[in-house]
């Protein structure tokens, strides 16, 4: 806490705690005394005016906000109660003026400071004028005065002034104005900068600093509260503490009326105050005889002996102790050291088992570790390893750098992430396809980046292999299967003259059974189309009311072989949207037949047209049986049935709503469902609108 000093000389005091409870009941007496109320009673009504009695009603709470660890002077006790010389004031200047003053309990003084700049508090208990604070707090004159004195230990038996100081290490509080006034003064001296008056006092006390210099009475309270007996006050500081009540600059008239308040205090109630806290006597010099200089010098070497022969008996049962603490010690750390190593390296042998390999990265990218599989996979040693870069040393140049760096940064984010990658072997140039996974984690003393990488060309050559397959015998099938359906047709059309009805019957079977073979062959032909990147999309602006019609007429003919009515519903006169028609066609050709497929027969099936903010959506609604919940999440994966068994009443090839999926999400849309089992089906689409 910053302070305004003046200088003093020759002032001498001593501390005395039995004094306290004499001087707390006398003043609490007082206070309670019939002629002490009637004298506030006529204060608060005689020294302010009725304008200042005016303000004093326009604000009812005056928030004060005390250091919380500055004893006596002002504190909060473990219970959060104002305690000390400020608070005992603060009471006074309640009962004289008749207001309230509401207590704000911060952590430390420098929120107390912050907190009156911001306006959050209005007042201090015990503040020090400086030109900082003047610039947004007012003050009254000076409530308290201490001195500030140099504290030493005990063994150290001279009176000492801030000059003898020079060359030693002396400690004051951190943001007191011991610091900056020491600093101006007295360059010369080691400062030491502690963060409270009892870690200064226990500094002192334990050898670490030669001495402190700190407020008298706030340095005496803390040595009789945390016990410390090993040390005395050694001499003067030659500055006072001041100390005042600090009220907020825009509220002027506060600091004019507390000011008349303080006036009327009589001295004998200052004293009633400081004496509850700290007791103050000047000292005297005694000189005394020969003979007792004798006595006691024999008396005290007779104590030292004894005290030299005690210590050194505890210092060899201390040391027997000790050395047998360390022995102890040491042998539990060589069983951990030896239990850490075994962990280390049964670890280190999973690690390097593992069949992918593993990169451990810092979150700047370089490598800091790698396991057996990676200097395999790549053919490098562990030293080259950590001294490459996975975008500069192990990645195809190109585009991918770019995109790695997009990667790394959402991993550092948080984000985990599951992404292919171009790799490259440094020593052969050689290139071949990965697959990793990589997540931020804490590790040792900090957060990595863990990322795992399995090679998948082997498993990219066999998909391509597998994709080719199925496009060669998909192809071959299609054009006997496109053959037999047209004799087929045209047989029993006629062509062939009269046949028996059992022939015509089993025709028609082998008709329908042509179809759905040549279905499922053009399905598993857009599959791979789709998945190789192969489809062609001709994304063009149409309205989408007119393509809607369009596919309802080019479905309605399969709609009235199951006796269901199509019905259409715009909400819209016109939609413009950006899509490929005929693949749209072929998605509304899907769900159409679909939602016709399991209506019972004579019902309808409706299509609608709406707008949802930004985007047009399509819905198919039919009064089928529903699906069931837990079927919802796995209907638009490839070969899903809701009846899977042979004899199910409604065929299909199970991949529809698959390619009817991926070819919405080409063309920048969505596709879903929304379905209660029982009570029907609507299957919608949202594309955005232009």
């Amino acid at each position: 806490m910053l302070t305004d000093i003046t200088k003093h000389k020759n002032i001498h005091f001593l501390f005395a705690p039995w004094q306290t409870f004499i001087a707390c009941s006398l003043f609490i007496l007082f206070l309670l005394s019939p002629s002490w109320a009637h004298a506030a009673a006529a204060q608060k009504h005689d020294i302010i005016t009725s304008q200042e009695r005016e303000w004093l009603e326009r604000h009812p709470i005056i928030r004060l906000a005390p250091d919380p660890d500055f004893p006596p002077i002002e504190y909060l006790d473990e219970n959060g109660r104002y305690q000390g010389i400020a608070a005992d004031y603060t009471r006074l200047l309640e009962e004289i003026l008749g207001i309230t003053i509401q207590i704000e309990r911060l952590d430390t003084w420098s929120d107390v400071l912050d907190a009156a700049e911001a306006r959050n508090v209005d007042m201090f208990g015990a503040a020090s004028e400086s030109p900082q604070r003047r610039e947004y707090m007012n003050f009254t004159t000076p409530h308290i005065e201490l001195p500030g004195v140099i504290i030493v230990r005990n063994d150290l038996d001279a009176t000492l002034s801030l000059e003898k100081l020079k060359g030693l290490r002396v400690a004051v509080i951190s943001g007191y104005i011991w610091q900056d006034h020491l600093s101006n003064d007295y360059p010369e001296l080691e400062l030491d900068l502690v963060a409270d008056m009892k870690t200064g006092l226990q500094k002192v006390s334990f050898g670490m600093v030669d001495a402190m210099v700190a407020n008298l009475a706030t340095a005496t309270y803390t040595m009789e509260k945390e016990g410390i007996t090993n040390l005395r006050v050694a001499g003067e500081s030659g500055y006072f503490g001041r100390y005042a009540f600090a009220i907020r600059s825009d509220w002027p008239e506060l600091a004019v009326i507390l000011q008349k308040a303080l006036n009327t205090i009589k001295p004998e109630q200052d004293k009633a105050i400081l004496k509850q806290w700290v007791g103050f006597k000047p000292t005297t010099t005694w000189v005394p005889d020969r003979r007792f200089l004798i006595i006691t010098g024999i008396l005290i070497a007779l104590i030292i002996i004894g005290a030299i022969l005690s210590w050194n008996i505890a210092l060899k049962r201390q040391v027997r102790q000790r050395t047998q603490e360390l022995k102890q010690e040491l042998s539990e750390r060589k069983r951990a050291e030896q239990a850490l190593s075994t962990s280390e390296n049964a670890l280190r042998r999973v690690f390097d088992s593992a069949y992918d390999a593993i990169f451990i990265h810092g979150l700047d990218g370089s490598i800091m570790d790698v396991n057996q599989r990676m200097l395999e996979m790549f053919g490098v040693t562990a030293d080259e390893a950590i001294n490459m870069t996975i975008a500069d040393d192990l990645s195809e140049p190109g585009d991918q750098i770019q995109s790695l760096a997009e990667i790394w940064r959402q991993i550092n984010d948080g984000k985990r992430m599951f992404f292919e990658w171009r790799a490259r072997r440094p020593h052969q140039n050689q290139y071949f396809d990965a697959e990793v996974h990589a997540q931020r984690i804490s590790f040792l003393n900090g957060d990595v980046i863990l990322a795992t990488v399995r090679d998948i060309s082997e498993r990219k050559k066999v998909d391509a292999l597998k994709n080719e397959f199925v496009s060669t015998v998909s192809h071959e099938l299609r054009t006997p299967l496109t053959a037999i359906n047209g004799s087929l047709g045209l047989i029993l059309g006629g062509m062939a003259g009269q046949l028996p009805s059992q022939a015509c019957e089993l025709l028609e079977i082998s008709q329908r059974n042509s179809n759905r073979l040549l279905q499922l062959i053009n399905d598993i032909l857009d599959i791979e189309k789709l998945e190789a990147g192969k489809m062609p999309f001709n994304m063009q602006e149409v309205d989408l009311v007119a393509l809607l019609k369009n596919s309802i007429e080019i479905n309605q003919a399969y709609a009235e072989q199951l006796n269901i009515r199509l019905e259409f519903k715009p909400q819209l006169a016109a939609a413009n949207v950006s899509v490929d028609p005929d693949r749209f066609s072929q998605v509304m050709a899907n769900l159409i037949s679909n939602a016709s497929k399991f209506s019972p027969s004579g019902d309808i099936v409706s299509i609608e047209l709406d707008r949802e903010d930004k985007y047009f959506r399509v819905s198919v609604t039919d009064n089928g049986p529903g699906i069931p919940e837990d079927f919802k999440t796995v209907l638009f994966e490839k070969f899903t049935q809701l009846d899977s068994s042979d004899t199910r009443a409604q065929g299909g090839t199970g991949l529809g709503l698959s390619i009817s999926q991926t070819i919405i999400e080409k063309m920048n849309g969505t596709i879903g469902l929304d379905s209660i089992e029982g009570h029907g089906s609507t299957f919608y689409i949202r594309l955005p609108a232009l």
